[in-house]
């Protein structure tokens, strides 16, 4: 029995060890985008918070240390907690009952000779050898089963608790993960972090994972792969509850285990260009770096996107390995991948790690394509409230040309004794102006530790750094006498700031600010911000040159339209005011892709409806509403920003064209050069004649010849329309302003049936010369209308009225008809072009509204309403012609002003659904006969 009972205490003893010598890595909560699995880690750190973690049996783990303050009070409970789970209770059970028969066993086996006087001498040595090897007490199985956790119970105060320091590598990175429960908390969260230390013991960076507040079950947790930065060598773990909101907790708890630091290779992957931006025909080499492999063996995995995130191809590239630190058996090298021939457009680079380990590690890049576009710089600009990306100035004006910004506000507000940054500036706004860019001065604040007075008050309104001329004039000193020859157009404080709105006798602040700003200088040109909804004070208070229209709700397109017709109403806006505004993009958190480039395209094209001389993106290193990653490589929507900009550049709104399937659309021209802006809720084609060499443009910047097709002898364009606008470039300007002024000389006509009646189209000649041409209606089969073309002629900026003689016959419909006028113009090439109206057929005043239904007999009841709203009664004689069966027949006269309601039963209803039925209505002493259709339902 001894013998048994010491083979399950070494047995459990055997279990206990390799369960803390490869503890299991935690479970991964999925693979968000450029960061590793955590499972896939090695395993550096880790904390159970299980006797392993607590040697000294004080239920605090070994090494950590608790911060006190006032902030985190010693009351707060800290310590480590069991579960006390059946298994376990069922553990300590056994171990009180093993123990004696352990300590039997153990002096049995000492006193060998006293009870085994028969064994040879060797084998007693040996018995009395286990003897001394074993423990006095024997490992505990209820440790091994037990279920313990470091457990944080709230009471009003916070907990901060901090690991022992350990190293870390900079050829790796790092992923912390814990899993924590809570329970009861309101105000306060519980989260880990990852402290990142310099050799002094300061922290140098520091990244948490996600904090959980509320009730919840136990969650995994984690941080993103993150790299030591430049400098560390160490590092700290942490947990943390503190409130994450107003007041803190009295009740509660947080509880924490398995905290777990995995260690990954890093994998960094980056474009020849350090813009992203590359010319069509350049070759596109990506290259990926990895550093920290455990093996010298390894491969990159790229896969190329597309603008859809659809794969477009994929590469292996074996990594050219070498060692990169002998003590650590480390390993890092390169792999390439160059692609060639890559049409225009935006472009997603994923690299993949494949080393023996199977450690799976993946990052990305992103790129766009270009190629040059028609149009001129425009109104459309960039905010870089931080300067430029990457700090590269000297890169900044040909990537901005490149992008196609005409207008740039730039923070200009550098200390006075850095004459490097002087010099660069400078060298910066000489360069954009000679690429035609503006430059707007944005001075909001001095840079830090130059004016005291100012940084004390952080975050700082414009109103508030400007408020002591003593200040602020000396700093800005230098600055202006250097930029204002060069820069006229000065704005105080950043985008949205809105501090000058309710500060009392502000003309003579501002003119104050101005006399000391251009005292160094030429006379400057302010700018203010000022939000949508409130209005300016009145023109003759303004000194400031132009104000930046934003507010916190993105305005749509129509409404934007509506404002901008407000804002620039002639009789009350001032001249000397110009109105500049905000376009930033949708956030792409609450929209997709499809949606906030249409809405982002739309507002463009309505911003140059109106005298708006600029339109900014606010920040376009914004990671909700920016068109650039924050390390300024190309984002989604910054292709649709740029192929908008450069196409509408200075081109004005005339207005739309009537297409024959209903396509939106908004034409812009300047006389000589037309663009239209074309979209569908729903894929239609659209054809149609605009010119004779026509492109569609994506706004990935991919320029396609339109398709043409012949129908009758007729050319057109057969243009796709889509839930993404696309332009349509090379319209004929002359040709397009004319269809664009052709109208009907009425709305409707009369439902006379063998009568001509007489519609007059009308006509304007968009240019000075004399404009000659033909003309000729076309109609459904039921309009008998002019066969020959009818020639005319319009003097220079004339007018002119072309009566059309037109018939009904008796098979003619009443309601809404869709005629098509085909024009040829004499200076506008041979080919014909179609002008799409409408005309409305019936009697003036008189609405017909037809609704079928299946009632309980299953007849097919047919409501007929009628509603006259003209000044005389009106009667008619009604018959309904259902297919292949005796039509039926009522009489209905409507007084003046009135509605009436007939029905018509057919039996046998059910076998006439989907058929369509006419209603023939003959005025009674009249000539007038309405022909209606209406489709059987239920």
């Amino acid at each position: 029995m001894a013998g048994i009972l010491l083979a399950v205490q070494l047995v459990w003893a055997c279990c206990l060890t390799r369960a803390h010598a490869a503890a299991p890595a935690a479970p991964s909560l999925g693979r968000p985008a450029q960061s590793p699995r955590v499972s896939h880690g090695q395993v550096v750190q880790r904390w159970d918070f299980d006797r392993h973690d607590d040697r000294d049996f004080d239920t605090w783990p070994d090494g950590w240390q608790r911060r006190s303050g006032r902030n985190y009070p010693e009351y707060v409970a800290i310590d480590i907690q069991s579960a006390e789970t059946a298994l376990e209770t069922f553990a300590k059970a056994a171990d009180a009952k093993l123990l004696p028969w352990w300590v039997q066993t153990r002096l049995k086996l000492a006193a060998t000779p006293n009870w085994l006087p028969g064994l040879p001498t060797r084998w007693t040595r040996l018995v009395q050898a286990t003897a001394g090897a074993m423990p006095g007490l024997p490992p505990a199985m209820g440790d091994l089963v037990s279920s313990q956790y470091l457990s944080v119970r709230l009471d009003g105060g916070g907990a901060l608790l901090q690991s022992p320091k350990f190293p870390v590598s900079a050829m790796y990175s790092y992923v912390l993960s814990s899993r924590i429960q809570t329970h009861g908390l309101e105000h306060d969260s519980g989260w880990a972090e990852i402290v990142f230390l310099d050799a002094q013991g300061q922290p140098l960076k520091t990244t948490a994972t996600e904090k959980l507040g509320g009730t919840t079950s136990w969650s995994l947790v984690h941080t993103p792969a993150i790299a030591p930065p430049p400098g560390c060598t160490e590092a700290v773990l942490r947990v943390r509850v503190e409130p994450t909101g107003p007041g803190a907790d009295i009740r509660g708890e947080v509880q924490f285990d398995q905290l777990q630091l995995n260690q990954f290779p890093q994998l960094h992957v980056r474009g020849a260009s350090a813009t992203g931006i590359y010319a069509r025909g350049d070759t596109v080499e990506i290259s990926a770096e990895a550093m920290g492999l455990r093996f010298k063996t390894a491969s990159i995995h790229f896969t190329l996107f597309d603008a859809h995130q659809q794969p477009i191809e994929d590469f292996i590239s074996p990594v050219d390995t070498h060692q990169d630190d002998s003590q650590l058996l480390a390993y890092g090298g390169l792999a390439n991948w160059k692609l060639a021939d890559l049409p225009p457009g935006f472009y997603r680079m994923t690299a993949e790690l494949i080393a023996a380990d199977r450690s799976a590690l993946q990052t990305e890049t992103t790129f766009v394509v270009i190629e040059p576009l028609p149009g001129q710089a425009g109104p459309f600009g960039w905010t870089l409230p931080e300067g430029a990306p990457r700090g590269d100035l000297r890169a900044l004006p040909e990537w901005l040309r490149n992008c196609h910004v005409g207008w740039l506000k730039y923070p200009c507000w550098i200390d006075a004794a850095d004459l490097e940054a002087g010099d660069q500036l400078s060298w910066m706004v000489n360069r954009l102006m000679e690429s035609g860019i503006q430059v707007v001065g944005l001075l909001n604040q001095p840079p830090s530790g130059t004016a005291p007075e100012i940084d004390a008050r952080r975050p700082v309104q414009a109103v508030n750094v400007f408020r002591d001329q003593d200040v602020w004039q000396p700093l800005l000193e230098t600055l202006m006498s250097r930029l204002t020859m060069k820069v006229q157009w000065w704005q105080l404080g950043n985008e949205r700031d809105f501090s000058f709105l309710d500060r009392a006798r502000l003309r003579e602040t501002i003119e104050s600010i101005q006399r000391g700003l251009q005292g160094y200088g030429q006379p400057l040109n302010m700018v203010l911000s000022w939000p949508w909804l409130e209005p300016q004070p009145a023109g003759s208070e303004r000194v400031w040159k132009a104000v930046t229209r934003s507010e916190a709700e993105t305005f749509t397109a129509d409404e934007l339209d509506a404002y901008l017709e407000i804002e620039l109403d002639p009789q009350k806006s001032s001249g000397s005011t110009r109105t500049w505004l905000l376009l930033d993009p949708l956030p792409k958190s609450s929209y997709d892709t499809d949606t906030r480039i249409r809405d982002l395209v739309l507002r463009m094209a309505t911003v140059r409806g109106h005298a708006v001389e600029a339109a900014f993106v606010s920040d376009p290193t914004n990671p909700e509403t920016g068109l650039l990653q924050p390390d300024g490589l190309p984002d989604i929507m910054l292709l649709p920003w740029r192929t908008t900009a450069a196409t509408l550049g200075t081109l004005q709104r005339i207005g739309s064209l009537r297409l024959p399937n209903g396509s939106s659309n908004i034409v812009l021209s300047d006389g000589h050069r037309s663009v239209m802006v074309l979209w569908n809720s729903q894929p239609t084609e659209e054809e149609i004649y605009l010119g004779e060499n026509i492109e569609e443009l994506s706004v990935w910047g991919v320029r396609t010849a339109a398709a043409k097709v012949d129908r009758q002898g007729v050319t057109r364009q057969v243009l796709e329309a889509g839930p993404v606008p696309k332009f349509i470039l090379g319209l004929h300007p002359l040709m397009t302003q004319f269809r664009m002024e052709v109208e009907l000389d009425r709305a409707s006509i009369d439902s006379l049936l063998g009568r001509a009646q007489f519609v007059a189209v009308k006509m304007k000649n968009p240019q000075s010369n004399a404009l000659e041409g033909d003309m000729l209606m076309s109609a459904g089969d039921a309009w008998e209308l002019p066969r020959y073309p009818v020639p005319w002629q319009i003097r220079g900026s004339g007018t002119l009225d072309q009566p059309v003689p037109i018939t009904l016959r008796s098979n003619a419909k009443t309601g809404v008809e869709t005629i098509a006028l085909q024009f040829r113009l004499s200076q506008a090439g041979p080919h014909p072009f179609l002008v799409y109206r409408q005309l409305r057929v019936g009697p003036e005043g008189l609405e017909v509204q037809i609704t079928t239904r299946l009632d309980e007999q299953d007849n097919l009841v047919v409501r007929l309403e009628m509603e006259n709203s003209s000044e005389q009664r009106q009667s008619y004689d009604c018959r309904l012609f259902p297919p292949g069966r005796q039509y039926q027949r009522q009489t209905v006269s409507v007084n003046a002003g009135q509605r009436v309601r007939r029905e018509f039963s057919l039996p046998n209803g059910r076998s006439l659904l989907g058929q369509t039925l006419l209603l023939r209505a003959a005025e009674q002493d009249g000539r007038r006969v309405l022909n209606y259709t209406v489709q059987a339902s239920p």
